[in-house]
C-alpha cells in the first residue's frame, strides 16, 4: 500500500495559478526545454458548487485548480456539531490504478516516518492543507530536506507518457466524522494538461 503525506498549512497560503506557472517557467529554462506541461484539476463529482468547490450542510471545500507535488485544499465546517477528518482512512485513487493511503505530519514537517491523526474542527473552524504521495517523497541532500515529484509527472522526459494522463481521473476518498457518523466524501477530478512553450 502506498502512503500519501498531509503537509502544513503554510503550504497553501500560495494558491494562485501564476505561482505553478513560475515554477514550471523555472524548471524548463534549467532544463533547456522550450516548453513544460502543466496539470490542471477539474472537480467534476459530486457536482461543484463553484469551480472546484463543493459545499453541503456538513462542509465546504475547495481545491486549488493546479496541481504540482500537491493537491491543496480548504475546509471549512459548516455544520452545527465537531467535524473530525479520519486521515487514517482516506484514500486517493491514481490513473493508473494506486491507492495511495493517508498521514498527517507532526509540526508541519514532510518526513516519511509521520503517523497519522485526525483534524477535528468545530463550528465555523476552517483547516488548510495539502495532500502529497508517501512513494513521491524523496531527501534533496542540496537542501538537506524531504521534498517530492509531481503527482501528474509533468517533469518526465516522456513526453508521451505525460500526455497519457490527458483526461484521465483522480479520485479523494476523505471520510468525516459528524456526531459520531462517518460520512464518506468522493471528489473525482479531471486532468487537463496545458503546454506553455518558450521561442528557442
Amino acid at each position: 500500500m502506498i502512503s500519501i503525506i498531509v503537509s502544513g498549512k503554510e503550504a497553501v497560503k500560495i494558491k494562485n495559478w501564476f505561482f505553478y506557472f513560475i515554477i514550471a517557467c523555472l524548471v524548463a529554462v534549467s532544463s533547456g526545454c522550450s516548453g513544460i506541461y502543466v496539470a490542471k484539476l477539474e472537480l467534476i463529482s459530486p457536482e461543484p458548487t463553484d469551480g472546484s468547490s463543493y459545499r453541503d450542510e456538513n462542509l465546504e471545500i475547495s481545491f486549488s485548480s493546479y496541481i504540482t507535488s500537491s493537491i491543496d485544499f480548504r475546509l471549512k465546517n459548516t455544520g452545527h456539531e465537531d467535524l473530525k477528518i479520519l486521515w487514517g482512512d482516506a484514500r486517493i485513487f491514481d490513473p493508473e490504478g494506486f491507492v495511495f493511503t493517508v498521514v498527517v505530519p507532526e509540526e508541519e514537517e514532510i518526513a516519511p516516518d509521520i503517523r497519522m491523526s485526525p483534524t477535528i474542527l468545530k463550528p465555523g473552524e476552517v483547516v488548510e492543507d495539502r495532500i502529497i504521495p508517501w512513494d513521491n517523497l524523496y531527501y534533496n541532500i542540496r537542501a538537506e530536506q524531504w521534498t517530492a515529484f509531481n503527482i501528474v509527472p509533468t517533469e518526465q522526459d516522456d513526453i508521451f507518457y505525460v500526455r497519457s494522463f490527458q483526461g484521465e481521473i483522480i479520485s479523494l476518498l476523505l471520510p468525516v466524522d459528524i456526531g459520531g457518523e462517518v460520512h464518506e466524501y468522493k471528489f473525482n477530478f479531471k486532468i487537463d494538461l496545458s503546454l506553455f512553450r518558450w521561442a528557442d
